[in-house]
């Protein structure tokens, strides 16, 4: 169920990222989003003791170059995941 839900969020970014403007304000602002959601999925992952889950998604993440802001709490919730 999580997965069908995680696609349908990720389908709808993506159209709707295909059918904005092409500066490069929405541009980033969708990407953070997409950040957002991914970095709450890995939260509730660690919540729910699945460590492993939350630690591939955060090893994807840190492999993004769009992480402006998020790379500190991304790099902080991997520690932990470890921990």
């Amino acid at each position: 169920m999580i997965r069908i839900i995680f696609f349908v969020i990720f389908f709808i970014s993506s159209s709707s990222f295909s059918a904005g403007t092409s500066s490069d304000s929405s541009v980033n602002l969708d990407n953070s989003d997409q950040i957002k959601i991914l970095y709450n999925k890995a939260e509730k992952y660690i919540d729910e003791n699945k460590y492993k889950k939350s630690l591939k998604l955060l090893k994807k993440l840190t492999r993004r170059e769009d992480l402006s802001g998020f790379k500190a709490d991304i790099y902080n919730l991997l520690g932990f995941s470890y921990r």
